[in-house]
């Protein structure tokens, strides 16, 4: 049986790593009072640019002032010009504990996470008590894929300070990646309860909430994550995904429109509406969709392992069969990728080959119901009955109503005339 699988894209709206601001120690000019004004980022940089060029200052001044430019540029996102601004201040001043973390911060929007990681491991040697560093790195090792070390440091930042939100929100993703979506849910309510305002909890939470099917609740947080946050692409988006769920497709499509509206570039959305169009029997639309989708963003191989299952739907399997391969070129993992490639192989009349591709999906994911009743059919073309029959009665252990399982288990076990 042909799957389609939700690629979940961590798109986080307005969230950056936590940084450090601290206040310089002598403050007597108007651009020495602006450099530590964070509030405008672009006259802060100006005013540090200033004190900065007076001869008279201290090398711990002076590393100080790099410290604040830093910030200022962290904060105008210009992560290059933070990255030699927080060099400036560790050279003059090595033992600059805020500066080490604040750099980790620039490093992980730079997406250099080992260098982050570094950073953050140096911040927490040179003071152990501070819990930002541990509440960054937590977010450099989730990036990393270190699920355990990302929920070890959340829990050491959340004993330090219980008040830190980052550290939930980061906790909350650890728990998520390892399918403990309860808890992550519980992490996201902290999250909001303590930074209310941000579209960010609301926007995770409900994608969490779809994962569990809740999808009443996921639509609500997203309403209010689209009141927090006007006028996000991503927010429709998610809001059209979960109404294409609840088999809600004409309004799935009209979220995804406004999505590509507000951001013609968003490769996601092209994705996702066309899925909606395809289950509405749309299918050149929904070709046109993910054609563009994958101009956009080359390298996701569920948007080929999406556009295949469109040309198995219209039966052109020569056409099926390379973009199927090309979603198994770029993750060897995915379990549906390889499903659906043997299914198409099977109705191109290749079943020893499309067995090779059943047996791995089942390999990667034993509780697909979808891939024992793959191979249920090939195992039927192949001949061997008693096979296909076992994988049939297996697939409906996994999912009782798998319909395709229960025709065609119906029809191995009637005897025949």
């Amino acid at each position: 049986m042909l799957q389609v699988f939700v690629q979940i894209f961590w798109l986080v709206v307005g969230v950056l790593a936590n940084v450090f601001h601290i206040q310089l120690h002598f403050q007597t000019s108007a651009y020495q009072r602006d450099c530590v004004d964070n509030r405008h980022p672009a006259l802060q940089v100006k005013a540090c640019e200033n004190v900065l060029a007076e001869s008279t200052l201290k090398q711990g001044q002076r590393a100080v002032l790099y410290y604040n430019l830093g910030v200022a540029h962290y904060n105008n996102r210009e992560f290059d010009k933070a990255l030699l601004d927080y060099n400036s201040a560790i050279s003059l001043n090595p033992n600059f504990v805020e500066a080490r973390d604040n750099r980790g911060a620039v490093y992980i929007s730079l997406g250099k996470y080992e260098l982050a990681v570094q950073d953050f491991n140096a911040a927490i040697v040179a003071n152990p008590k501070l819990s930002l560093p541990y509440s960054n790195r937590s977010f450099a090792n989730l990036k990393l894929k270190r699920i355990d070390l990302a929920i070890s440091d959340a829990d050491k930042s959340i004993s330090l300070n219980p008040s830190d939100p980052n550290a939930f929100y980061n906790r909350a993703h650890a728990y998520a990646a390892y399918g403990k979506l309860d808890l992550a849910i519980a992490d996201f309510d902290q999250f909001i309860a303590l930074k209310p305002e941000d579209a960010s909890g609301y926007f995770e939470r409900a994608k969490v909430l779809r994962s569990q099917k809740q999808f009443g609740r996921a639509l609500s947080d997203l309403e209010v994550a689209a009141q927090r946050a006007q006028n996000e692409a991503v927010i429709y988006s998610e809001i059209g995904l979960v109404l294409s769920l609840q088999g809600k497709y004409d309004a799935a499509i009209l979220e995804h429109d406004q999505a590509i509206k507000l951001k013609p570039d968003f490769a996601e959305a092209y994705d996702r509406r066309g899925i909606a169009l395809r289950q509405k029997g749309k299918l050149d639309e929904a070709l046109r969709d993910l054609d563009q989708a994958i101009k956009l963003s080359p390298k996701i191989a569920a948007f080929y392992t999406h556009r295949g299952s469109i040309f198995d739907d219209k039966k052109d399997y020569v056409r099926a069969i390379p973009d199927h391969s090309q979603a198994i070129a770029l993750d060897v993992t995915s379990a549906i990728a390889f499903n659906n490639r043997c299914w198409a192989y099977a109705h191109f009349g290749l079943a020893k080959i499309a067995l090779q591709d059943c047996d791995q999906s089942i390999k990667l994911d034993p509780n697909s119901a979808e891939s024992f009743d793959s191979r249920g059919f090939v195992y039927q073309q192949l001949g061997n009955n008693e096979k296909a029959k076992a994988d049939y009665k297996q697939a409906l252990v996994l999912e009782p109503d798998l319909k395709s399982s229960v025709e065609a288990l119906r029809q191995l076990e009637t005897p025949s005339n």
